[in-house]
């Protein structure tokens, strides 16, 4: 006897993303119909537990109906293993974690890809919620639908895909992180404004003093900044958003040699710092190989290192640029798809960079850090 059986299916739905003010002080309906579950577990983090969560997050969970529980976790780089997320899951299943209860992400990208990939895992999926209190998470890490820990110290080996039932941001929250942590989430909002939104880049090279001195509090530029900026993340991350169509994706920019950098520099450098070096460094290959004039390049140059940005790193040498061309070529399946800027707001792609390129343009990205 043969058969041939076959079973189709298709994915669909999605998700809202939510910019409100005073997200907790229990005038948000959104967040209180979110909050409206049997049991609800808040992880977190300590820093912004104590700046913004405490006592706020799970009275409003309580007054919602909810049992609530709270997981503090001293998340680190080092620490962003499956371990972690183990100690999401045993937390979870002694509260009694079902699929009509909630998981809430309360912090910046290290605890949203923890509680993706735990949420993903328990039940073989729980219903989660992003609270992304960073820049990073409120303008990448957090609004999308993918999670990841490391493996043996190589950065986001191990991970799922896992939409959340919302995500709400409240800009206010960005007032208490450091400079340090201002200028990273710049470098993913400048990622965009290269190779996507040309009124996007214009915006922040006319507002950088701005965006860093008041760390987005006002409203007729920060504002208008993170809502365009994460508009145009969830538009390109709409187009496969599972990336199970190995289409090649602008929004890989940045995150070619960047995740191989922050490894090697054993985290201290920080994610957007090593995407900002990522975008340096394929901006001046972009020249190298005629797809972008110089002073275009310049520009894009001028802007990361305005808002306090490295171009260049000892840790990103030739040698590992080529190297981290394997290994991102098996994610993307099989072909490099390396996004280059072809002007202000418009990205295109190559399959492969001459070795003499690469040398050049890191040992000039160097020699204009060291200048």
């Amino acid at each position: 006897m043969q058969a041939s059986l076959s079973l189709a299916y298709g994915r669909t739905g999605g998700y809202p993303v939510h910019f409100q003010s005073c997200a907790l002080s229990g005038s948000s309906a959104e967040l209180t119909a979110l909050l409206s579950r049997p049991k609800v577990l808040i992880v977190t983090t300590p820093t912004p537990w104590r700046l913004h969560g405490v006592d706020r997050l799970p009275a409003l969970a309580r007054a919602a109906g909810a049992e609530v529980d709270v997981l503090v976790l001293p998340l680190s780089e080092a620490t962003k293993t499956m371990d972690s997320v183990l100690a999401v899951c045993r937390r979870a299943s002694a509260l009694g974690l079902g699929r009509a209860d909630l998981m809430v992400a309360f912090g910046g990208g290290l605890v949203a890809d923890i509680v993706t990939v735990a949420a993903a895992t328990l039940r073989r999926g729980t219903p989660y919620a992003c609270l992304p209190t960073t820049l990073v998470g409120q303008v990448d890490a957090g609004v999308g639908i993918k999670g990841a820990v490391n493996l043996d110290g190589a950065k986001n080996q191990l991970g799922c895909f896992h939409p959340p039932v919302a995500v709400i941001s409240d800009p206010a929250w960005l007032q208490t992180l450091d400079d340090r942590s201002i200028r990273s989430g710049l470098a993913e909002i400048i990622k965009v404004g290269v190779v996507r939104e040309t009124d996007l880049f214009t915006a922040v090279e006319s507002a950088v003093h701005t965006l860093l001195q008041t760390k987005f509090a006002e409203p007729e530029v920060g504002r208008d900044i993170l809502v365009t900026a994460t508009r145009a993340m969830l538009d390109e991350l709409s187009l496969t958003p599972f990336e199970d169509q190995l289409e090649p994706r602008l929004m890989d920019f940045g995150h070619t040699y960047s995740p191989t950098i922050e490894s090697a520099s054993g985290y201290s450098l920080t994610h957007g710092e090593a995407v900002a070096v990522d975008i340096a460094l394929s901006t001046e290959i972009a020249v190298r190989l005629d797809r972008l004039d110089r002073e275009h390049a310049d520009r894009i140059h001028q802007l990361l290192e305005v808002a306090g940005l490295p171009l260049a790193t000892p840790w990103c040498s030739a040698a590992l640029v080529r190297n981290s061309f394997g290994t991102i070529a098996r994610q993307r399946g099989g072909a490099l798809n390396l996004v280059l800027p072809v002007g202000i707001g418009k990205g295109d792609f190559v399959d492969d960079v001459p070795d003499d390129v690469i040398a050049s343009a890191v040992a000039a990205l160097s020699q204009r850090q060291a200048g």
